[in-house]
């Protein structure tokens, strides 16, 4: 892959992330910027709290999926070496993080944590260690 294409699959990755679920939710749900109320974090947990399960859930799986399309995909995509397929994707997956915890479409301000993110970031390039501790997660809540 060419440094120009490292670029922009970085690009690509932190505009995804970039995409406000959680604030989207909140405006069209209940007319609310969620940013303000409850924990004042974009995430599902606060969506859950203040908006409910299927909010929740959706905004669960969009922020999943943020970051399992870049880590998956984009290198894919941008015809990286397979032995360097992960390496880049690990990459993407930290610029769609980045673009979750600041979003350019809410001006850098007041993004979520990044947990959902993550994981769809290391379903995509890690997926049994990933299982391992979904099972260790749901254990411990249990």
């Amino acid at each position: 892959m060419t440094p120009v294409n490292g670029v922009l699959g970085c690009l690509v990755a932190y505009v995804a992330g970039s995409f406000p679920s959680a604030y989207i939710a909140g405006r069209a749900v209940r007319g609310i910027d969620l940013r303000t109320v409850g924990s004042g974090n974009l995430g599902a947990t606060n969506v859950y709290r203040e908006l409910g399960a299927v909010p929740a859930i959706v905004v669960l799986l969009l922020d999943v999926l943020k970051g399992g399309l870049s880590a998956g995909l984009i290198p894919g995509a941008l015809r990286a070496d397979p032995a360097a397929h992960a390496t880049w994707g690990v990459l993407f997956g930290v610029s769609a993080i980045a673009g979750h915890a600041k979003p350019v479409f809410l001006l850098w301000r007041g993004g979520g944590k990044g947990v959902a993110t993550a994981a769809g970031v290391f379903g995509a390039v890690a997926p049994l260690p990933l299982a391992g501790a979904l099972v260790v997660f749901a254990a411990v809540v249990a």
